[in-house]
This record gives C-alpha cells, sequence and structure tokens, in this order.
C-alpha cells in the first residue's frame, strides 16, 4: 500500500483502502485479498489527485473526494470503471476547495465536507447542489477546516474541525445543534481529525495530540 489513509466497506463485505500515495483505491474481498485498484494519479476523469475520502452507497457506486482535483469522482464498484464527477474549484454553490470528506445519509443525499471553504455541501447522488451549512463567519458555531462528517440516524451531522479543535454538531435543517472539544491534556492539544459512527450508535472520534509550545 502506498500511504492508506482511510477505510471503507461495502454492503457485500469488501474494503475499500485509500491510498493517499498512490492517488488510488485498493479493494480487497472479504478474505483480505487483495482484488485491484480503481484510479490513476491525474485530472482525467477516474484519474484522482489527492484522494482523501470515499464512501459506497446502497448502488455499489464509489463517492471519491478527489482533493486535489476539487471534486468528488464516483465509480462502479464492480468494474472500477467512472461514472460521473461533479464540483469544480470555486467558492459558489456547489464548487469546491480542496474537499477531504464524503458520507451519505439516510436518506442518499451525499455530504461532502468542502475544507478550503469551511462548510459541508450537501448533493443529490447525482451531483446536484441541494444545501451548505457551516463557515467561517458563524461567531462561536464557525469552522476553520473542517475535515470529516458523519451523520447520525435523526440527521444530525457531526464535524470534526482540527484546526479548531472542536466538534461541532449540525440539525437536519442545518442551524448548529451542539460543539465541544478545545481540550487540552498534559501539555498537548487535542485536535479531532475523523468521526465514525457504529451500528449501535457510538461515536468515535480520531483525534492528534500537539504540543503546545
Amino acid at each position: 500500500m502506498n500511504y492508506p489513509t482511510q477505510l471503507a466497506s461495502t454492503s457485500n463485505g469488501k474494503l475499500l483502502v485509500v491510498e493517499a500515495g498512490g492517488s488510488r483505491l485498493a479493494v480487497y474481498d472479504q478474505d483480505g485479498n487483495f482484488e485491484r485498484h480503481i484510479g490513476e494519479s491525474g485530472a482525467l476523469p477516474g484519474q484522482l489527485n489527492g484522494v482523501s475520502d470515499a464512501v459506497v452507497d446502497s448502488q455499489g457506486n464509489i463517492f471519491v473526494a478527489d482533493s486535489r482535483n476539487h471534486r468528488v469522482q464516483v465509480f462502479d464498484l464492480d468494474t472500477g470503471e467512472p461514472l460521473w464527477s461533479f464540483g469544480q474549484q470555486g467558492d459558489g454553490d456547489g464548487e469546491l476547495n480542496a474537499p477531504r470528506s464524503v458520507t451519505i445519509d439516510r436518506e442518499g443525499l451525499v455530504h461532502v465536507v468542502d475544507t478550503g471553504n469551511a462548510r459541508v455541501q450537501v448533493f443529490t447522488p447525482g451531483g446536484f447542489f441541494e444545501r451548505s451549512y457551516g463557515s467561517r463567519d458563524a461567531g462561536e458555531d464557525s469552522l476553520s477546516s473542517p475535515h470529516a462528517v458523519s451523520v447520525d440516524p435523526l440527521g444530525n451531522s457531526w464535524v470534526s474541525d482540527p484546526i479548531g479543535g472542536h466538534v461541532q454538531v449540525y440539525k437536519p435543517d442545518g442551524s448548529p445543534l451542539l460543539r465541544f472539544g478545545e481540550l487540552q491534556v498534559d501539555g498537548f492539544a487535542v485536535q479531532p481529525i475523523r468521526v465514525a459512527l457504529t451500528p449501535d450508535n457510538t461515536f468515535y472520534i480520531q483525534v492528534n495530540l500537539v504540543e503546545i509550545s
């Protein structure tokens, strides 16, 4: 593997490994046997640059956060072929700036962490813009550099913001619900990197510890 950074599972038990260093995904079967790679380095359709996250929908489509190409690409799980993509560099509705994470809620909508624009954008599976939530200009509820998002069964979105040092939770309508974090432990700042929801509704938060000088 070439700098694996993230995992995603499929409904039939396959495992996807995001290889950030190789700008590709690696597909493994239920027994851990390698099957194939998806994607290669570049900016053309089917190519990736700075891939950072992936998620598989109920139809077997892989949504990939193609960070340095400022888009989300969709691949067929069975064939590895590119299907469609959405997003281009910018700060308008539907435009992206270094997206870092992607997830799918219970309604099938795609939530994309638009890191460079400090927000999360919501798209239809076909890539049409629906709405956004979060911003740099929301006072106490502002985002600095959001990194990942997970949506709970109630439709609330949990967004990690490592530079801000907290996790911000948004209601389904995009209004702020809860904010927690900004912790220090034995001279280290706690930076939440990723949030994950298990089937029993337990949240796990991956953190970095950064020494405070």
